[in-house]
């Protein structure tokens, strides 16, 4: 789980305390924590693409600065601890700044690592090297961070390409909410690309729709669009098609188990949507609810083949 903070300007330079100062939640699920770590940074500021510094952290010129942003707890500062790792700041060091477990700090440690070895590649220097493809997607690095990490060599449709040409896709995996005990009456499931898929696809003859969610509540949208999700679901279930809902946010009432026939916990991305769009092959994707992040997907994935 991630928290969502308000609007940067509302945030900076605020140090966090006990009282609650986030808008909301997202959660991520994965089958490593870089991977889980990555997927919640995108989702709760789709502006940032994972793990990584940001403009604060850049303005930090010294060690002592850096270690005393460190030592304040704010909400820039998993960004600052990414910037200190880039600069190769000792684990020990962030450690005795943050209180942050080092097993939490050797993972991010292992993110940048793997953005280090990317930075400044081009798109033939990547196709050569699958291996490389696979560790970063096995990271939790998108396929739009990987082109902003090759610093504008390449651009996101050609690093998907690249990868769907080498095989490289993610699996479609189940949470398992009641411990084996029994079989889940809902599926709820979400991509990885450290696992292969371990659900089928449902059957075409179930004519069924993908239903963009809204992702975190922020403020200004939320529970309407939340709202407006939940009468279309169920619409479309009394109608007797299947429902297959993307979001993210585990406060909503469409992501309860009863209001899909599948639900994906997961991001609201043009590559979430369109490695959906292509093991279920739905009858369409419906974008009409979701609101603004929904709204800012649809014209994308319908120029990538997505069916609107």
């Amino acid at each position: 789980r991630a928290p969502v903070w308000p609007s940067y300007q509302a945030t900076h330079g605020r140090q966090l305390n006990m009282s609650q100062q986030s808008v909301g939640e997202v959660l991520a699920f994965g089958r490593t924590f870089e991977e889980s770590l990555q997927k919640a940074l995108r989702m709760a500021s789709p502006t940032r693409r994972g793990f990584e510094s940001c403009s604060i952290a850049e303005t930090l010129k010294t060690e002592e600065e850096l270690l005393a942003a460190l030592k304040t707890p704010t909400p820039e500062r998993i960004r600052v601890i990414a910037e200190a790792l880039k600069r190769d700041m000792a684990v020990d060091k962030i450690h005795d700044a943050t209180g942050i477990d080092p097993w939490f700090l050797a993972k991010m440690r292992a993110v940048v690592s793997v953005q280090l070895k990317l930075t400044g590649m081009g798109l033939e220097d990547l196709d050569a090297r699958p291996d490389l493809i696979l560790l970063a997607k096995r990271c939790g690095f998108s396929d739009d961070q990987l082109a902003r990490v090759m610093e504008g060599t390449c651009t996101e449709l050609e690093i998907r390409d690249m990868r769907w040409e080498h095989g490289i896709r993610p699996g479609v995996t189940q949470v398992d909410v009641l411990a084996g005990a029994v079989e889940p009456e809902r599926d709820i499931l979400y991509l990885s690309y450290n696992t292969t898929s371990d659900v089928s696809p449902l059957d075409p003859a179930s004519q069924a729709i993908v239903v963009l969610g809204a992702g975190a509540g922020r403020v200004g949208e939320g529970s309407e669009q939340d709202f407006a999700t939940v009468c279309c679901t169920r619409t479309l279930r009394a109608s007797e098609r299947h429902v297959i809902l993307l979001n993210n946010n585990p406060q909503a009432t469409s992501t309860d188990m009863q209001e899909s026939d599948r639900l994906y916990f997961d991001e609201l991305s043009v590559e979430a949507v369109l490695e959906i769009d292509s093991f279920e092959k739905p009858k369409g994707v419906l974008a009409l609810f979701g609101g603004y992040c929904a709204a800012a997907l649809c014209w994308q994935v319908a120029e990538l083949g997505s069916r609107i």
